[in-house]
């Protein structure tokens, strides 16, 4: 037996830990995308944009679908590669893609400066209905702490009492954890713009931040954001 299976105070499980460390460690580069080639992006055009609906809360249908690679859940940007929202319906040459204002659209975040996760989540209140096509600035988001899981620990009761661990000026970007296949990891969403009070929203998260997103008054060519391939992890030993 090599030295990392003999018998020791932990009972020989140091090779197995150190495998599960490995494997760790291996997600937590994909997750933040230092084991990532470049995003791929695929061209689309909006075919309809809904006039009877609010300009920031309607469904925009794109030129591009299953034939063309496209798969829900992928996030979509605007030409300045800012993510406008992701698809959230296929057809194979045409798909639906869902903005970032809808209320009922979520998003995970990350805001790198602070190595805080988080969720976006529009806010109804400021959601301009888009009635006779008036334009207005596009509605604050609200960026939620998600809560801490058993890493975090103590954490979670501290972030609820104290927004102040997001600063105005601090940059959103997606956070590809929970579908790293088709969501993509690092697109910006929007930069902190003020704190908010902290108060429980509909769904029990704290809010705590307000984030303003890209324009939104003039999609018409956007970039539909191809993750890539996940590397594969090391063999789990049992």
């Amino acid at each position: 037996a090599g030295a990392d299976d003999a018998p020791g105070p932990q009972g020989g499980y140091q090779a197995p830990f150190k495998a599960r460390v490995a494997e760790i460690n291996a997600l937590r580069e994909i997750l933040l995308g230092r084991k990532y080639r470049q995003n791929q992006e695929i061209e689309a055009e909006v075919l309809k944009r809904s006039p009877f609906e609010g300009y920031y809360t309607g469904d925009l249908q794109l030129n591009r679908g299953a034939e063309d690679g496209v798969r829900v859940g992928m996030v979509v940007a605007n030409r300045e590669r800012v993510a406008v929202g992701r698809i959230v319906a296929l057809g194979k040459v045409t798909s639906t893609l869902r903005l970032v204002t809808h209320p009922n659209l979520s998003m995970s975040v990350y805001v790198p400066s602070r190595s805080l996760s988080a969720i976006t989540k529009a806010d109804a209140s400021l959601v301009e209905t888009g009635e006779l096509g008036l334009l207005a600035p596009p509605p604050a988001l609200f960026v939620s702490a998600i809560q801490a899981d058993e890493m975090k620990g103590t954490k979670r009761a501290e972030h609820k009492r104290d927004p102040q661990f997001l600063q105005p000026g601090d940059q959103v970007v997606t956070m590809g954890a929970s579908d790293p296949a088709n969501y993509a990891h690092g697109v910006v969403v929007g930069t902190v713009s003020h704190l908010a009070s902290v108060k429980k929203s509909s769904a029990g998260w704290p809010l705590s931040a307000r984030v303003i997103p890209g324009r939104l008054d003039s999609l018409r060519y956007l970039r539909i954001i191809v993750p890539p391939a996940l590397p594969a992890l090391p063999p789990t030993q049992h």
